[in-house]
């Protein structure tokens, strides 16, 4: 099994801290971010009857841990400039650099929506990540919603997207209803023709949410994806979950062409709440046994509004020809199993907001 971690840039580090220092003496300007650390400990299955040892790896892990600058001006006229930078930190040292952009962008806001150009996260992503209640930890959903697999788990295009050129609006809410469309010229910012748009819509009460989304990969790859999902709170009990089904070409992105869902589960009691989720993706098009289940299950306590800590454990089960891998989104350490390998860990984390 092989760990990976991401990687950042130092020099945004100073550029960063340097804003910080001089933006907090403005008006309307506020330093912002989160903590997220865990400890990992992850156990790979075995397929070679030669080494019937499963090979382990403990990690700490330091996980969409962001600092920020965010600010605003009143225009007048029923409208506020917007602005934000905002930036991933890798709080556990690994790696030759300390930075990678999180969303950043500057743009307009008044009762007519918001109108923003810069890096941020799609629409088709944020919607996955609002039903996500496992996001950036061992068990977050994305090792198997909006990926394809081909052997390559870090590899290749996929549908968790924090789009770089792209310009986006967000509509007002209206009676509940809210909906949002982004377009990218070039969405990997590597001065490739790679257009991509998305869109949502979503339906939002205190008792329920429900909606759904759709990106358009065409000029990447030839594939296009739909996601629809929601939630239902019912007192201490929350239930919510996502089908997505991807539509790969046949000679671009046939590892995308695929159908996949996730569903969870949480109740909260005091300051604890209890969480279950699983997810999974079926073989794509013209292969087999490729599909993959996850199992996740945790336990978090609130040590304050913006303080947590948590215990989960999750098991992620390759069929023979898959290559999936934990922590594949959003997780500082990416566990990747050789090919048709199961893989499980367990992770106890802190959170911070600030």
């Amino acid at each position: 099994m092989k760990v990976t971690g991401t990687r950042h840039c130092t020099a945004a580090l100073l550029a960063a801290t340097a804003l910080a220092v001089a933006g907090a003496a403005a008006a309307d300007v506020e330093i912002w971010g989160q903590a997220h650390l865990s400890l990992d400990r992850v156990n790979d299955s075995f397929t070679d009857p030669g080494d019937p040892t499963p090979e382990s790896q403990t990690r700490f892990s330091s996980n969409t841990s962001i600092l920020g600058l965010r600010g605003s001006e009143d225009l007048g006229d029923d409208s506020r400039l917007v602005w934000q930078i905002a930036q991933v930190i890798n709080m556990d040292g690994t790696g030759d650099m300390s930075f990678t952009t999180f969303n950043s962008f500057a743009g307009l806001t008044g009762s007519w929506g918001r109108a923003i150009v810069g890096i941020h996260d799609t629409p088709f992503k944020m919607f996955n990540d609002q039903l996500n209640p496992f996001a950036a930890t061992l068990g977050d959903n994305r090792t198997i919603m909006g990926t394809g697999d081909r052997g390559q788990p870090m590899q290749g295009t996929h549908y968790n997207v924090r789009a770089r050129n792209v310009a986006m609006y967000t509509t007002p809410n209206l009676n509940g209803f809210q909906g949002m469309v982004a377009y990218s010229t070039d969405y990997r910012g590597q001065d490739r023709d790679e257009d991509i748009w998305s869109a949502s819509i979503r339906y939002t009460t205190p008792q329920f949410q429900v909606g759904l989304a759709y990106e358009d990969h065409d000029e990447v790859d030839g594939s296009k994806a739909l996601r629809l999902g929601g939630r239902v709170n019912l007192g201490q009990f929350q239930i919510g979950g996502v089908y997505e089904t991807i539509d790969g070409d046949s000679t671009d992105s046939p590892h995308l062409d695929r159908d996949a869902w996730s569903l969870w589960g949480a109740y909260r009691t005091g300051p604890y709440t209890l969480r279950a989720l699983y997810a999974t993706v079926d073989s794509y098009s013209g292969s087999s046994d490729t599909g993959a289940d996850l199992w996740t299950v945790g336990i978090w306590r609130n040590l304050s509004e913006r303080t947590n800590v948590y215990a989960l454990y999750a098991a992620l089960n390759n069929e023979d020809n898959s290559q999936r891998a934990l922590g594949r989104f959003g997780h500082g350490e990416h566990y990747i199993p050789e090919l048709g390998d199961n893989v499980a860990g367990v992770s106890l984390g802190l959170f911070h907001r600030f």
